[in-house]
C-alpha cells in the first residue's frame, strides 16, 4: 500500500521545512482525491507524534535512514499489568484458530497472523538517531503507557480552546 502512495510521498517530503511538508499534505488532503485520506492521516501523525524527530532529520547535512523509537522495550504482559488490565494465558495452538474465527466474523480487529508480532519480541535500534540527530524520547516508558489511561505526562500542559485564544498574543 505504501508504494501506491509513492508519488504523494515524494512530492510532500521533497521540502526542507516541516511547515512546507505539512502544507503539501494538507493541500492533498483537501483535494478529496485517492490519497487524501493518507495525506490527512500523515499530517495528523506528524503534528501529534513526530515534530521533534522530523525537525532533527530535516537539518542541513543530515542524510540517511533513522529509526526513531521510544524509550525502551517491554513485553505486552508488562504493559497490560501497568495499565491494570487482566491477562488470560492462552496457548498459541488455541489462540490462532480462535482469532481466525473472530476475525472472520468481524469480532476481532486483526487476523491471527498478527499474533506473531505479540509472541515474538521485536525491537528497533534507535542508536543512530540518538547519536547523529540527538533524538531522545520526550517521555519515559511509564509516562507513555499511562497516557493510554488519559493521564497527562507532567511536561504537557493541557490548554482549553478558551485559554489558548486568551494566551495568544
Amino acid at each position: 500500500p505504501i508504494l501506491a502512495r509513492r508519488a504523494l510521498i515524494d512530492r510532500a517530503f521533497a521540502h526542507d521545512r516541516i511547515g512546507d511538508i505539512l502544507a503539501a499534505l494538507d493541500r492533498e488532503a483537501q483535494t478529496g482525491g485517492a490519497d487524501a485520506g493518507f495525506a490527512s492521516a500523515t499530517a495528523v501523525t506528524i503534528r501529534g507524534k513526530s515534530p521533534t524527530s522530523l525537525a532533527l532529520a530535516l537539518r542541513p547535512g543530515v542524510r540517511g535512514i533513522f529509526n526513531v523509537c521510544g524509550p525502551g522495550e517491554l513485553p505486552l504482559s508488562a504493559v497490560l499489568r501497568e495499565l491494570g488490565r487482566t491477562t488470560i494465558p492462552m496457548p498459541h495452538l488455541i489462540a490462532r484458530p480462535l482469532l481466525d474465527k473472530l476475525f472472520q466474523y468481524r469480532l476481532a480487529g486483526f487476523p491471527s497472523a498478527e499474533l506473531d508480532h505479540l509472541q515474538f519480541l521485536c525491537t528497533v535500534d534507535g542508536t543512530r538517531a540518538e547519536r547523529d540527530l540527538g533524538f531522545r524520547p520526550a517521555y519515559t516508558l511509564r509516562e507513555t503507557i499511562r497516557s493510554v489511561l488519559g493521564e497527562v505526562p507532567p511536561r504537557i500542559q493541557v490548554v482549553s480552546a478558551a485559554q489558548g485564544s486568551q494566551g495568544a498574543a
